[in-house]
């Protein structure tokens, strides 16, 4: 809701609260799926609401659209929600629009890192509140908490452990990966900082030596 709030401030030439040397694009549509969309009347689910909206954003998208969407593919089986929202997604990206999704779907995730043209990002969590840093990660896909959550919130130990036992065993090992890549990239970027440091320090005494010889 921010980023299309933003966008559609900075169209109307109203200032916007980022920071210095930020870059906004300048989009012709912008168009958002967001909330629960159950229509009674109509007879329509959440999730047939949300595949209508879909397709009615897909009819009208061009290279110039923004479009987000909020968990993409639910309200249906885990599964073959996830495989539609894919589909979307790469039809999306067919069309070259601009597009933001969120998700809980570990698949969703996956297809982040496997196209060069799509980034995963997170918002960053302290560990042991699960509080938000208000912070985002690029690179990241961000992991899950729901047995967390759930466990913070004194749901039974019983109750979780069953929950652990019923998980979906495919689901798991993606969700595995993932945690494996997540650790891999936090490992990188330790090393990526300790090499830094130990530049910074050879320049030193390069610099040193130098002053050493030049004395």
């Amino acid at each position: 809701k921010t980023l299309g709030l933003l966008a559609l401030m900075t169209q109307s030439g109203l200032p916007i609260p980022v920071a210095d040397g930020s870059q906004v694009g300048v989009f012709q549509d912008i168009f958002a799926v967001i909330g629960d969309e159950q229509n009674i009347e109509e007879n329509l689910s959440t999730f047939s609401s949300h595949l209508l909206h879909l397709n009615q954003i897909l009819e009208k998208a061009g290279p110039r659209s923004l479009i987000l969407l909020d968990e993409l593919g639910v309200g249906t089986h885990a599964s073959e929600g996830c495989a539609l929202a894919m589909a979307f997604l790469d039809r999306f990206r067919e069309k070259g629009s601009s597009i933001v999704v969120t998700t809980h779907f570990d698949r969703l995730k996956a297809y982040g890192y496997l196209h060069p043209d799509v980034e995963n990002v997170a918002v960053a969590f302290y560990e042991k509140t699960l509080g938000p840093k208000y912070t985002l990660l690029y690179g990241v896909s961000g992991l899950s908490n729901a047995f967390l959550v759930a466990e913070k919130f004194g749901i039974s130990e019983e109750v979780l452990q069953l929950a652990r036992q019923h998980q979906d065993g495919g689901e798991r090992e993606v969700g595995r990966v993932l945690e494996r890549l997540e650790r891999l990239r936090a490992d990188t970027e330790n090393e990526r900082i300790q090499l830094l440091q130990t530049k910074e320090e050879a320049a030193r005494e390069k610099q040193r030596l130098k002053e050493l010889l030049d004395g």
